[in-house]
């Protein structure tokens, strides 16, 4: 009976901890935390958090600017919200409280001062001039401009490059404290879109909605270096950096009207003495004694240059060297054959010989840097057609030759032709200027006169054209001086003569 007794008293014993254990409530386990984050967009504050594992509510909480409590903006069941009632440069605070039946956990506040996203960002290209107004120093820049955001202090400018179909990836290039930002490192040939975005301090407004394009493609400058050869009219220019192509516009009427010619896709590309590359293009279709004006564009798969943007350059098909008139006994030697010479000089020749295919003609003699003598005399060649030889030596050893085609005329000779009214005289000062060392801060005084009147005084040594007033009809001789001012001393320079008929 006893151990009867016994083990009933321990499956009782048993059995009454067993019915604690299962009857035993059980621990409660607390709510994370939402871990929020704040952002500026284009409608408002964007606030966001990671999901809550078994959290379907949330309740969003705002303290506004000066206020001392949070506020309930809204409850909702995503994982983000955007407060549309902000405005720009204040600053919010926001918590973010997770619900799940009683139990409730409230996020750290994250603050931030809300900007707006700029806009009406625009971008352009604009070409700058030099202080001389010369296409040849011209540049371009993409300007890009935005209204301002209140509240920022800063605006930072990302760009994307767009050459062909390859599109550059998004790269910060500057920080702008206006609303106007100036790309001087945008290239010839390719587009460009910009975005902006505002900044205060960390916080930083969402990015410009769109983006604004601009490209563009650089005009060729037509070099000094167009002149008439045997066949026909040089043209040469700069290569133009991003272009796969280029047109040659003609005028056959003193520039009133062009036409594009019949140029290849692809022009030869030679390097000139200085390393720098040039593209040329010979116009065969030309007739002796027509004046032709000329410019050029250039293009890729994209983009063109704008023809205002390019220079045009007028020349006088004449495919002889030198033209003169039977019996001349002191030509004036022209400025394309004065200019041979110069760079014969400068190439370091001590002595210079012409010949032509009848009789030697004259000997240069050279000293120093200076040439003691510029006129040819043809004395004793009859009319018809002739070639003279630059026979050139350096240091006594005969180094090279040079050619000139000369025509020598039985009628007068004209350096230029005008009709009675026209005042633009087609003649080109380069070669002068070109025969003469000068400095930036010299002074190159041209000086034109006609054995009419002064026709015009030229102080600006770009300006290459001068305009013959007061001329009546018949024949006259213009002569063209060039003086030097160097530290306030006037020297003496170039005089050139020729003569210009104008007629009924």
């Amino acid at each position: 009976m006893k151990k009867f007794t016994r083990i009933l008293s321990c499956v009782v014993a048993v059995t009454v901890m067993c019915c604690c254990i299962v009857t035993a409530p059980a621990s409660a386990k607390a709510l994370s935390k939402p871990k929020i984050s704040v952002s500026n967009t284009a409608k408002g504050v964007k606030i966001s958090w990671k999901k809550i594992k078994n959290v379907k509510k949330y309740v969003v909480m705002r303290k506004a600017p000066k206020a001392k409590k949070y506020k309930k903006l809204k409850t909702v069941k995503l994982r983000s919200y955007i407060d549309k009632k902000v405005k720009s440069g204040k600053k919010y605070s926001y918590q973010v409280k997770a619900v799940k039946g009683n139990k409730k956990a409230t996020s750290k506040s994250k603050s931030i001062v809300y900007l707006s996203t700029p806009k009406s960002v625009s971008a352009k290209i604009v070409n700058e001039f030099g202080d001389d107004d010369d296409l040849e120093d011209s540049y371009y820049i993409a300007v890009v401009k935005w209204k301002k955001v209140t509240g920022a202090k800063k605006y930072e400018v990302y760009r994307s490059k767009i050459t062909g179909k390859s599109v550059g990836a998004y790269k910060k290039v500057a920080n702008a404290t206006s609303t106007t930002y100036y790309d001087y490192s945008s290239q010839s040939g390719s587009y460009y879109k910009y975005k902006v975005r505002a900044v205060k301090g960390s916080s930083k407004s969402g990015y410009s909605a769109g983006t604004a394009k601009t490209g563009y493609m650089e005009s060729p400058y037509i070099n000094a270096e167009i002149n008439s050869t045997y066949d026909g009219i040089k043209i040469s220019w700069d290569v133009c950096t991003g272009a796969t192509g280029y047109k040659v516009y003609k005028s056959t009427d003193k520039g009133k009207t062009f036409k594009p010619l019949k140029t290849p896709k692809n022009l030869k590309k030679t390097k000139d003495e200085y390393g720098d590359y040039k593209i040329s293009y010979e116009d065969k279709d030309v007739t002796v004694g027509n004046v032709y004006v000329y410019y050029v564009t250039a293009y890729n798969s994209s983009l063109s240059s704008k023809k205002e943007n390019s220079n045009k350059k007028r020349v006088l098909f004449n495919n002889y060297d030198l033209i003169m008139q039977v019996g001349d006994s002191k030509d004036n030697a022209e400025l394309s054959q004065m200019y041979t010479l110069m760079k014969l000089m400068s190439a370091g020749a001590t002595e210079i010989k012409l010949y032509s295919e009848d009789e030697s003609i004259v000997k240069v003699a050279v000293r120093g840097s200076d040439i003691t003598g510029y006129t040819v005399n043809l004395k004793g060649i009859g009319a018809g057609e002739t070639f003279i030889d630059f026979k050139v030596t350096y240091s006594g050893i005969e180094a090279s030759n040079e050619r000139i085609k000369v025509k020598v005329s039985a009628e007068p000779v004209y350096d230029v032709t005008l009709k009675k009214g026209e005042t633009d005289v087609i003649y080109q000062l380069d070669d002068v200027l070109n025969s003469i060392s000068y400095y930036d801060n010299d002074e190159v005084i041209v000086t034109v006169t006609s054995n009419d009147t002064n026709v015009v005084k030229v102080n600006n040594p770009n300006s290459r054209n001068f305009t013959l007033t007061g001329v009546g009809a018949g024949e006259t001789s213009v002569n063209v001086k060039i003086a030097l001012v160097s530290l306030g001393i006037v020297q003496e320079g170039v005089n050139q003569s020729f003569t210009v008929l104008v007629t009924e």
